[in-house]
């Protein structure tokens, strides 16, 4: 099983927005992810705003062999979602 190593320059998440959203609502933004680094199937803790509604996480590893994968994840709230680093093949 190789190792992803997750590099904040590196790491590649995209937000899908669901439902009617004004002009007002805020765009997703990151300001933060812990770990930094770890296998598949390792929780990652994403912090930042506007997370209420996402409807996917994705990871890009370092190696640019590999194409992104959607991750599963949970939006706790507005500003937090756990994810899991998915399996790259």
């Amino acid at each position: 099983m190789k190792r992803v190593i997750l590099l904040v320059a590196l790491l590649v998440i995209a937000l899908a927005m669901v439902g009617a959203q004004s002009a007002a609502a805020a765009v997703p933004t990151i300001t933060s992810f812990a770990p930094a680094s770890g296998p598949p199937a390792w929780s990652v803790t994403l912090t930042g705003t506007g997370f209420t509604g996402a409807t996917a996480v994705m990871f890009a590893p370092t190696d640019s062999d590999y194409a992104p994968q959607t991750a599963l994840f949970t939006a706790q709230d507005d500003t937090t979602i756990v994810a899991s680093v998915p399996f790259f093949d």
